[in-house]
């Protein structure tokens, strides 16, 4: 989708497309405002998550409920 809104935005505004059918200001700024979403949320996707100051749970294996529920099932 992201190429799809980039490809649009730079075709729909050349030369090559005759001058009535060309983008105008709203098509533009749609296309535009997608492209840009689409580029914030493919970067916080991709960052790492910020793990400072989180412990992971230790499981406790040896509580005597857990071991006990997994032997009576």
């Amino acid at each position: 989708m992201p190429f799809l809104a980039v490809t649009l935005l730079l075709l729909l505004n050349t030369t090559m497309v005759a001058r009535e059918a060309r983008s105008r200001w709203l098509s533009n700024a749609i296309l535009g405002i997608s492209s840009l979403l689409f580029a914030v949320l493919r970067h916080r996707r991709l960052r790492p998550p910020d793990l400072t100051g989180v412990r992971s749970p230790r499981p406790d294996f040896g509580h005597p409920s857990l071991v006990s529920q997994l032997v009576l099932r």
